[in-house]
């Protein structure tokens, strides 16, 4: 079997940053990003808006505790949480979405291809609940490893470093992601 020399890590940025800064990989890679701030921001403006409105309404209250509990007894801050609990999960599931997008894009734009911006949603959202489950055994594994000992915990973080990558690249199971991953690193 032949063995390949691996790249120095300065040859790999270098690498990396020509990938990068080609011109149509950085506009390609820059309307990825744009995807983010275009849901983030106004969801953050929400959230926001949603903790100044309960601020507001405590101050109603004028720090008597009668006229707190009687002001949030009302149907409003009932329905505030819960437009802000929907927010919250939807920006949460959309994050995932967007780290399965980025992963995926740039392992695309190394390759020398790229899909259109519709197309690469599609393919990202069909893998965003194996990513989201991988992403969770992963963490586990690495929080039982550092509960039972800290050097556990390293070696899963480093065996399973990968797995998320394996994911959306080879579009595989999480169990035969962490598998590969583990092979990867062990050499």
């Amino acid at each position: 079997m032949q063995t390949k020399e691996l790249a120095s890590p300065l040859d790999l940025i270098k690498s990396s940053l020509q990938i990068y800064f080609k011109k149509e990989n950085l506009l390609y890679l820059t309307k990825i990003a744009l995807l983010y701030f275009l849901v983030n921001i106004p969801a953050g403006v929400i959230l926001v808006s949603l903790g100044i409105t309960s601020l507001s309404l405590e101050k109603l209250a004028n720090g008597s505790l009668e006229n707190y509990l009687t002001l949030f007894s009302s149907s409003v801050p009932s329905i505030l949480l819960l437009i802000a609990t929907a927010v919250f999960v939807l920006v949460i599931i959309l994050s995932l979405w967007y780290q399965v997008i980025s992963i995926k894009a740039v392992a695309m734009v190394v390759k020398g291809e790229r899909l259109a911006i519709r197309q690469i949603l599609k393919l990202a959202w069909g893998r965003v609940w194996k990513f989201s489950v991988t992403s969770l055994f992963m963490g586990l594994m690495v929080l039982v490893g550092l509960v039972l000992l800290v050097i556990p915990g390293i070696v899963f973080a480093v065996w399973f470093s990968f797995a998320i990558y394996i994911v959306v690249t080879e579009n595989v199971g999480a169990i035969d992601a962490l598998r590969k991953s583990k092979a990867l690193v062990s050499g």
